[in-house]
């Protein structure tokens, strides 16, 4: 047993890792794109719901929901969406993330549907007026916008 962790038999670098699993399947492979495609757009303007994974070097990792009325999170060009970001608790720890570090990882959800889409990528905070604007619900505009 590895007395530094308590879990015998750890795995530590990608090689053994990669060993214990076959190959992926050539369908697994070819999904990951290099834009947004017709499917990834009509999946973004369905889904209500979302986590972002954001890491700060000296805080760790955080994973946080997004949400509201399907297609929240709006396509800007085939490499751009943008998250309104709403209220919430204030404690600001993707955005605080964001800003250290601009690396993210988005899953979205469609409540019934077998299938997620996930987008990495690196995010910026937008204060822009159009932006902001374009996301406004009942004439209320979010204070800030993610895109990534």
């Amino acid at each position: 047993m590895d007395d530094s962790t308590g879990i015998a038999n750890t795995v530590s670098d990608e090689m053994a890792l990669r060993g214990l699993y076959p190959r992926p399947m050539e369908l697994a492979v070819l999904k990951q794109l290099d834009r947004l495609d017709a499917h990834c757009r009509n999946f973004l303007a369905h889904s209500p719901f979302a986590v972002i994974g954001s890491t700060r070097p000296s805080r760790g990792t955080d994973v946080s929901p997004r949400g509201d009325a399907p297609g929240f999170a709006r396509v800007l060009d085939d490499y751009t969406i943008a998250i309104p970001d709403r209220p919430g608790n204030n404690r600001l720890d993707t955005m605080s993330n964001i800003v250290a570090d601009a690396e993210v990882g988005l899953m979205f959800f469609i409540p019934g549907i077998d299938e997620t889409l996930r987008i990495n990528g690196t995010a910026r905070l937008s204060c822009e007026p159009e932006l902001l604007a374009a996301a406004a619900i009942n004439g209320r505009a979010p204070r800030l916008s993610s895109g990534a």
